[in-house]
């Protein structure tokens, strides 16, 4: 696999955050911190290089780390986590991550977030939460905890 297809991959990735964000990478959130996103490789042996504050960054540890130390790049991923880091606080809370998984000889594949394999059971179970739940292989009380983490607007039924 290229390293310029897992470019391409993160690269829409950022877009679409930034557009979501007002045109902006790192976005204030009211006066309790902010919201941002990093990145992080991960071998298939568990090993994890990052976190990075850019993509760039991830790929060139991505290619010194993996790819020149002749590591086989199938199953290694690229995460990228949306985290907010609260005011005056050192840690950050990592809210979400997408993950782009490399395949042998092939693109790197988005998976769902959490949240995109939620709105789509909805969708699917016509909004019936049980059945949504069911197809996602949790209870119905998770699966309501997780729209309300996520403000998920849930159709109602008619």
């Amino acid at each position: 696999m290229k390293i310029s297809e897992v470019a391409v991959a993160l690269t829409d990735h950022y877009r679409s955050y930034k557009k979501a964000n007002g045109g902006h990478k790192t976005a204030p959130e009211g006066k309790y911190g902010f919201v941002s996103i990093q990145y992080k490789v991960t071998e298939p042996d568990g090993t994890v290089h990052g976190p990075f504050l850019g993509r760039g960054s991830a790929l060139v540890a991505f290619r010194n780390e993996v790819k020149l130390k002749g590591k086989p790049v199938a199953g290694v991923k690229f995460l990228v986590e949306n985290i907010f880091k609260p005011k005056g606080e050192t840690a950050t809370v990592v809210r979400d991550v997408t993950t782009f998984e490399m395949t042998g000889g092939k693109a790197a594949k988005p998976v769902k977030t959490e949240q995109e394999k939620i709105v789509e059971a909805l969708v699917k179970s016509k909004g019936v939460k049980v059945r949504a739940a069911e197809a996602l292989g949790m209870s119905a009380d998770v699966l309501r905890n997780r729209i309300k983490k996520y403000n998920i607007q849930v159709e109602a039924r008619a």
